[in-house]
């Protein structure tokens, strides 16, 4: 190892020589292939990227808890299947990532909600990515009911009115419900005949998605939201019964 040493005029150049006594150790052997392979997927996770629409539904929720409720996302392939709009391998649009937000407390996403979760993902998004906000489908439920006290019911006919109204709304609170889901009328039902003060009850059950009056199920599709339509929920008293 050749060193000049400047503070020598004319200067000098002296050589060190650096040998070594002993064989390093503590070190492994090189990869080979097959293990490089298994190792190389792990890569983009261990550097905070957020690469699977997994990735984004949970990274997104834990980020936002506080102002976000619940999170669909999409690649391209996927919201190709599930639109039916076609997008070509050769697209710009190909690698777009679709996110149906739903907010926490509101039906629309502010902007000022917007940009910060645009900003969040700009920090770990791969760099051919392109974020696509998509509004969210509210789909509205109406509802008919009819129902008797029971005979040794202490309460009037408005205060059950009250209480079956109160289990309807609880139902579809917000906080309650989720993304794509089935609404089950058993399930409502049952919540409705379990009220201490009703002896017998009929529900009959309509939606935005079809207005007709039915007695079964509604499956609503990932990017779809219920909420009551509360000028639409009838609660008439038809008597008393056992």
């Amino acid at each position: 190892m050749p060193i000049i040493l400047d503070s020598i005029n004319p200067p000098v150049l002296l050589t060190l020589t650096i040998s070594q006594t002993s064989p390093s150790d503590g070190g492994m052997t090189a990869m080979d292939t097959t293990t490089v392979a298994n190792y190389a997927p792990s890569a983009p996770n261990s550097q905070g990227r957020i690469v699977t629409n997994e990735d984004h539904q949970s990274a997104l929720l834990s980020a936002f808890s506080n102002y976000v409720l619940d999170v669909v996302a999409l690649n391209t392939d996927n919201y190709s299947t599930m639109t039916g709009v076609p997008v070509s391998a050769g697209s710009k649009y190909y690698n777009n990532v679709y996110l149906y937000i739903l907010p926490r407390y509101s039906d629309n996403i502010t902007n000022v909600l917007s940009q910060n979760i645009l900003n969040y993902l700009e920090q770990y998004k791969m760099s051919t990515i392109t974020y696509n906000l998509m509004p969210i489908t509210y789909i509205y439920f109406n509802f008919n009911i009819s129902f008797k006290s029971r005979a040794t019911s202490s309460s009037t006919s408005n205060q059950v009115t009250a209480e079956i109204n109160a289990a309807v709304t609880n139902y579809f609170n917000r906080l309650n419900r989720n993304l794509g889901e089935e609404i089950k009328y058993s399930d409502i039902l049952s919540r409705l005949q379990s009220i201490s003060d009703v002896s017998s009850l009929t529900l009959a059950v309509s939606s935005s998605l079809d207005n007709a009056w039915h007695y079964s199920n509604v499956q609503l599709a990932w990017n779809q939201f219920p909420k009551l339509n509360n000028s639409a929920l009838t609660i008439s008293f038809s008597g008393t019964g056992v």
